[in-house]
């Protein structure tokens, strides 16, 4: 056992190493046999003479030949790993192992579990959902985690695959590429997220499956949740499928900040696409100033050649102050055209960076909401377009649904929210068969009024009527087919 000390001569009484990760190579064990002793003498100089060495504690363990090596020579035994694991002693024999089997994770029992690294190391906690598995404040990092209980508060949790069996706490964290959890309740940061249920729990991941959610917040480049209940709100950058929506209050955010990596990208490249802008209208204004200085100095540089010429064509030397006038004149020359190839690389830099902007919103236009049931109480949609910028709002009327929700660009030029029915496509996929019956076609019709026209949802701008409002509600159903009604807004510069 081994108490950490930080720079500060603090102990860290959770980095104490009950399960020792090693590297392969590591010396496990050193025994040291005994060497035979010289004779010498002692203070009064009687000689000693020197006595036979005799062996004690000698090992009395069997080792693992798969993952311990042993070399011996004259001097001592060493017992080495033969890959990365945990050093595991048991039933009298010595092991490295990368599976480790635990009850869990506490600061009594374990303190902190890392791999350093490790590329193939997987721990398996045994317990079910109700325990706490994965203590207070504990820290893990391991290749997999596999574990039935839950994650107590505080606890971080890094991996390239956890499957969480029970739930994750409020202020607990989970980074890994693959996630599998039951019930989250805290952050997860994972390339590709499998959840049962979130109950606001935070989710960042590329792709996103989950069951249910509730007062959920999740950001992801693709999403798929069968069931929404209330008070979520749900970024996507590419699509965004909803089995059924039971409750209301929720928000759906087509956005190309969707994800942590396009969120740090994209920023960075507008970031940067504003300063080089203001930089180039900077340099084009000293460019000018510079262009119209050496225009006016183009005559006097001329005469000054022809002075100096003269000059030397004497055997003479210019003086200082017209080396210096010669001098001065060649810089503006030299600095004008510093100045021009600056601002040209700066107007290549930008022409890339509004090629990657473009990139972002080319996604933008291909992405798509689609709602396989029907809408219940109160919930909004919101696209968030790049260039331009502009933001779109669609408020879906409760009795309507099961539907694909996206933008396009209409002969005017703007955005415009379109929909497609699911039923339609259904309809043209696998028309009705011909009735059977040619005595019943003389029945009487539903009436047209009661089928639910395909209608093309107005997009309403941020600050219309009131969202909750029953004006802005059938704003956003009357449209007839076909009809261009999408309204949009400017949006505020970030």
């Amino acid at each position: 056992k081994r108490k950490a000390v930080d720079d500060h001569d603090s102990v860290d009484h959770a980095s104490r190493d009950f399960a020792n990760f090693i590297h392969e190579g590591t010396v496990l064990i050193e025994y040291i046999k005994p060497q035979a002793g010289v004779t010498g003498r002692d203070f009064t100089g009687k000689l000693i003479e020197a006595e036979e060495p005799q062996e004690y504690n000698i090992p009395q363990f069997s080792v693992d030949n798969a993952s311990v090596e042993t070399k011996d020579d004259d001097k001592h035994t060493l017992y080495l790993a033969k890959k990365e694991g945990y050093v595991i002693f048991e039933n009298n024999a010595l092991r490295v192992d990368d599976h480790l089997e635990m009850d869990s994770i506490n600061l009594k029992s374990t303190g902190h579990i890392t791999s350093e690294g490790g590329k193939d190391v997987s721990i398996n906690i045994k317990g079910d959902a109700t325990e706490d598995k994965i203590g207070p404040n504990m820290k893990v990092d391991v290749a997999t985690l596999n574990m039935g209980g839950s994650v107590a508060e505080g606890a971080e949790i890094h991996a390239k695959k956890a499957i969480i069996g029970g739930q994750t706490h409020l202020t607990s964290k989970i980074f890994a590429e693959m996630a599998d959890i039951k019930v989250h309740k805290g952050y997860l940061e994972a390339s590709k997220a499998k959840i049962t249920s979130i109950e606001s729990g935070k989710v960042f991941a590329l792709d996103v499956t989950a069951q249910t959610a509730i007062g959920a917040e999740v950001h992801g480049l693709d999403v798929h949740i069968a069931e929404i209940k209330s008070h979520c709100t749900i970024e996507f950058a590419n699509t965004l499928t909803i089995g059924k929506v039971t409750g209301d209050e929720n928000k759906f955010i087509l956005t190309p900040f969707a994800t942590k990596q396009s969120h740090a990208d994209l920023t960075d490249t507008l970031k940067k696409l504003e300063e080089y802008k203001k930089n180039t209208e900077k340099l084009e204004k000293l460019e000018k100033r510079l262009r119209d200085r050496v225009n006016q100095n183009k005559k006097n540089l001329d005469l000054l050649v022809e002075n100096i010429k003269e000059i030397k064509a004497k055997g003479q030397k210019p003086n200082d102050t017209i080396s210096k006038r010669y001098q001065d004149l060649v810089q503006e020359r030299h600095d004008l055209k510093t100045t021009m190839e600056e601002r040209a690389h700066l107007i290549e830099a930008i022409q890339a960076l509004n090629e990657k902007v473009e990139e972002y919103q080319h996604a933008l236009m291909q992405a798509r909401f689609t709602i396989e049931g029907n809408w219940s109480g109160y919930n909004e949609l919101t696209f968030q377009m790049l260039s331009p910028k502009k933001v779109l709002k669609y408020v879906p009327k409760s009795s309507l649904g099961q539907e694909t929700i996206y933008v396009i660009v209409n002969q005017d030029g703007d955005y415009e929210v379109k929909r497609d029915l699911l039923h339609k496509h259904h309809e043209e996929e696998a028309p009705p068969p011909p009735s059977k019956e040619p005595e019943k076609a003389n029945e009487e019709k539903p009436d047209a009024a009661a089928e639910a026209p395909e209608t093309e949802n107005e997009a309403t701008e941020a600050n219309d009527e009131s969202p909750g409002s029953e004006e802005s509600h059938n704003k956003a159903t009357e449209a007839p087919e076909g009809e261009n009604t999408a309204k949009s807004e400017e949006q505020p510069p970030a």
